[in-house]
């Protein structure tokens, strides 16, 4: 029953979209604590997994879904609600100038302030060889405003495709990657929406918007 999440049962359920920025495992764990919980829901909005493979963790998985995999696995097979996968690499792939960001953390506003004080250690761990190594951009990776931005205003979404998705759970390589069967060869019913590209000049205005 929702009595059993306190903190959820004093508003409206239903209109909720629920964005997840980490591992999965609190998602996870309230849909075995209350099998109405995901229907309670009205979308659910995922920054993590990977789409083609490539990893940040490991070679071919993501670190959100790398931390707990069963967690993943359950979310995207029991959460009876539209899901929208931000991944990995589809952050890569809307990277923003890093001028452009620092430009957007010295907005003079208690919004912009604050964006710059929880960002400045980032930047230092961004300027850092292994980070460059593994991003193999430059710029800035726009991970959890890209999932924000899904949340807020769907206009950002540029193209998605929806297909059946699972995670793996037992592979000696692959632990954690995140399976998407884009020509739906598996016969899974349940669907996911991935999405593949997003208007980028839409997320920069989102994201300027937050800090005015």
């Amino acid at each position: 029953m929702v009595s059993r999440l306190p903190n959820l049962h004093i508003v409206d359920l239903g209109s909720i979209t629920l964005v997840a920025t980490g591992p999965l495992t609190n998602l996870a764990l309230a849909a075995r604590l209350d099998h109405e919980f995901p229907q309670l829901l009205e979308s659910v909005v995922i920054m993590g997994g990977n789409i083609y493979g490539k990893g940040n963790t490991t070679p071919s998985a993501e670190f959100n879904f790398h931390v707990d995999p069963e967690a993943a696995y359950i979310v995207l097979s029991d959460f009876n609600t539209s899901i929208y996968i931000v991944s990995w690499e589809l952050t890569l792939e809307q990277a923003v100038d890093m001028n452009w960001f620092k430009s957007l953390l010295n907005v003079k506003t208690k919004r912009g302030e604050f964006m710059k004080s929880i960002h400045d250690h980032s930047l230092v761990k961004l300027a850092s060889p292994e980070t460059a190594s593994c991003s193999g951009v430059k710029d800035w990776i726009p991970c959890d405003p890209a999932a924000m931005a899904v949340a807020l205003d769907k206009s950002v979404l540029k193209t998605y495709k929806t297909c059946p998705c699972t995670v793996e759970l037992t592979g000696t390589v692959t632990r954690g990657q995140m399976m998407v069967d884009w020509n739906s060869l598996s016969g899974q019913s349940k669907t996911i929406h991935v999405v593949t590209d997003l208007h980028n000049e839409k997320l920069k205005e989102l994201m300027l918007a937050g800090v005015q």
